[in-house]
């Protein structure tokens, strides 16, 4: 743009009666507004040749004055002119002029710019490109030529343009005059958005539209190479209860680090990209043998699993990975992003902590749990979901005192869904929190009828899924408020938890454990000796009974190793004064040799299978 305080200069009327060429104004304001005119440049030159013809005629002084001060107005418009002007050769490609906008920018006097050619300061172009690019004003098809490029300084920094160039044919030699505008904050500006558009503000990764970009061109590089590519998708377990025990800053970090573990494991050549919340895609691009995604789906699980010290906090989580191969599995990248996606369900639904292929059979699999997802969330308002009861018995008098709540769907069409499927189908769509707070108060309804018209001191087993365990710290608040309500003591609830949350760093376990302690909720910890809980976790929150797997009771025999940590683990807990009951008893031989061992209670289909509330009465 030009000089505001130009003005004046250019809407002025010239004095003494020399006459302002037609269109001149116009073509000085649309100079002004950043667009290049023939005319306003042109107008210089007729203005220095008439003033010379003035002279050589002898014009009287006023006029020839007159003249000089009307040419010196149009230098001064161009000189102050916040855009750079040139005028070059057009067949030398020489300098002729430039104003002092552009000598200021590159770094040169007039002098010494006169002395190289334009192609000197682009160096993205050579002679023959650059007559290329000028052919359509040469050939008269065009009168204004508008390209970006770059220009050279005079120290060799560079910095982007854009160019507007008229080619001038009037003169006895014709120029090339060229309008260039400065658009370096522009393109700075350019490279900021696409960046927002083309990666994750928090982790700084390729985002989906990235990745989708990079797949595309990795399909196209595979088909002619015959290689093959790998898409991982990897999901951080209980990410989740980690944002809502710790804080969605500690939770950001955590993407954070656990995303710079991700890249670690990978190749230069493979991209890790977000695709929100706690997912992330691995594209491997150019793979010889398709095993060696295993590997490298191995070495990201090792990494995961790692602590992550978060400013002092020890967060432990770990990773679920589907895997998928191009062009084995599908022949487009929405393809692969649904077969990695469906491969990471079977990795949580096997436990987590692993990696699972793709396979055709996972397709008729994620529609399944597709449909349940969505009938799960009106099975509860529909009375589909029901509680059985499996008996605990006490092993010296063979007498019923307890019982396991077992959550059953009765699904229309499908009939009992097994809860092993439609658990973690709850946990992962957030519906856990509402199914686990009817499951308690259907087990406490039961609890308090058989207590008054059975067994008074009858205690309901509760299973605790993690997702709901550490999900809200007032939860064993809200639990001994529901006992009293129902004018029932803490005793006649046990809450099953895995050994696992015992050493979970998440502090709302620790609170609500130690919650349940005060309410007087006493605590199993459910398939022991499978997991990795320390005997100083067992003392700290006050746990009450030990319950062996029925992976050690189902291979039960006199001098077998299984017997020996059955022994072990019943010595251990009498030791800390703990209860044990045995789960999975099945036979006579396995019910005697673990009441000679010393078990407190057994749990089996020996006993009986769990059973309706009314049949087990």
């Amino acid at each position: 743009m030009i000089d505001p305080s130009l003005d004046s200069v250019i809407t002025a009327e010239p004095a003494g009666g020399i006459a302002r060429p037609p269109g001149l104004v116009q073509a000085l304001q649309a100079l002004e507004r950043g667009v290049l005119s023939a005319a306003a440049i042109e107008q210089l030159y007729d203005d220095a040749v008439r003033e010379t013809q003035l002279l050589h005629a002898g014009a009287p002084h006023e006029q020839v004055s007159k003249q000089h001060a009307q040419s010196s107005r149009m230098t001064q418009i161009l000189e102050r002119s916040l855009n750079e002007i040139y005028l070059f050769d057009q067949g030398s490609l020489r300098f002729a002029y430039a104003n002092t906008g552009a000598l200021a920018n590159l770094g040169y006097d007039l002098p010494a710019l006169m002395q190289i050619t334009a192609i000197d300061l682009l160096p993205e172009y050579n002679r023959t490109s650059f007559d290329r690019l000028v052919e359509p004003l040469l050939d008269g098809s065009t009168e204004l030529l508008i390209f970006e490029t770059i220009l050279r300084r005079n120290d060799e920094s560079v910095y982007n343009v854009q160019v507007h160039l008229q080619r001038d044919k009037d003169q006895t030699e014709p120029l090339f005059m060229a309008l260039v505008l400065d658009i370096t904050e522009r393109r700075r500006a350019e490279r900021v958005i696409w960046r927002q558009a083309n990666f994750d503000a928090l982790t700084h990764l390729p985002n989906r539209s990235m990745l989708q970009d990079r797949l595309t061109q990795e399909m196209l590089r595979a088909d002619r190479s015959g290689n093959k590519i790998a898409l991982l998708f990897i999901d951080i377990d209980r990410f989740k209860e980690v944002n809502d025990a710790l804080g969605h800053d500690i939770g950001d970090r955590l993407l954070v680090a656990a995303a710079q573990r991700i890249r670690e494991c990978v190749r230069a050549s493979d991209t890790v990209a977000r695709m929100g919340g706690d997912e992330f895609v691995v594209l491997l691009a150019q793979l010889p043998d398709s095993m060696l995604a295993s590997g490298l789906a191995q070495g990201m699980l090792d990494a995961l699993r790692l602590p992550f010290d978060i400013d002092g906090q020890q967060v432990v989580v770990s990773g679920s990975i589907g895997v998928t191969l191009y062009p084995d599995d599908a022949r487009d990248g929405d393809g692969l992003l649904k077969n990695a996606d469906q491969a990471m369900y079977v990795s949580k639904a096997r436990g987590r902590n692993q990696y699972s292929y793709f396979t055709r059979e996972l397709e008729v699999s994620a529609q399944r749990r597709a449909a349940l997802v969505g009938q799960l969330r009106t099975a509860l308002k529909l009375g589909q979901l029901v509680l059985y009861f499996q008996p605990i018995i006490d092993m010296q008098t063979r007498r019923i005192c307890k019982a396991e709540a077992l959550i059953r769907w009765q699904h229309p069409e499908l009939g009992l869904v097994s809860p092993a499927e439609f658990i973690p189908l709850a946990e992962d769509s957030g519906l856990i929190n509402t199914i686990g707070d009817w499951v308690f108060a259907e087990a406490v309804r039961w609890a308090k009828r058989w207590r008054e018209g059975w067994i008074p001191d009858f205690q309901i087993s509760i299973n605790k899924s993690p997702a709901q365990f550490t999900f809200n710290r007032t939860d064993a608040q809200n639990w001994a408020r529901h006992l009293d309500h129902m004018d029932l003591p803490g005793s006649s609830v046990i809450l099953e938890i895995t050994e696992g949350m015992l050493v979970d760093p998440n502090s709302n376990v620790s609170e609500t454990l130690l919650a349940c302690r005060d309410a007087g909720i006493q605590v199993a910890i459910d398939d022991f000796g499978t997991g990795y809980s320390a005997l100083s976790y067992l003392k700290r929150f006050d746990i009450d009974y030990l319950k062996i797997d029925r992976s050690f009771t189902r291979n039960l025999a006199a001098g077998g190793s299984d017997l020996a940590l059955s022994e072990a683990i019943i010595a251990m807990a009498q030791a800390l004064d703990l209860q044990v009951v045995a789960e999975g008893v099945e036979t006579e031989a396995q019910f005697d040799l673990l009441s000679r061992a010393g078990c407190h209670f057994a749990q089996g289909y020996l006993l009986s299978h769990p059973v309706p509330p009314e049949e087990f009465e």
